[in-house]
């Protein structure tokens, strides 16, 4: 059985217990790797993104004709063109 106590701050009492304390920075910890791989995976998608938005300009497609193809705005299919 867990052991609880009880600390005095600032006039309210806090119940502490090591074990669920542990149990919620490891669950934290997770979900952060989670997240931390799933934007590793958008970043891919943004690369393949914008290589095929250049594959497309560079056969003499329009930035209109590729944005509404692609769903995305012209602002972006601009900004796709023009990253390093």
């Amino acid at each position: 059985m867990p052991v609880e106590s009880t600390q005095k701050m600032a006039g309210i009492q806090i119940a502490s217990n090591p074990e669920k304390a542990d149990e919620k920075r490891d669950e934290e910890e997770s979900e952060a790797r989670i997240v931390e791989e799933e934007m590793k995976q958008y970043k891919k998608w943004m690369e393949s993104r914008d290589e095929l938005i250049k594959k497309a300009d560079q056969k003499g497609m329009s930035e209109v004709r590729i944005a509404s193809l692609m769903g995305h705005s012209r602002n972006t299919v601009r900004k796709s063109l023009h990253r390093g």
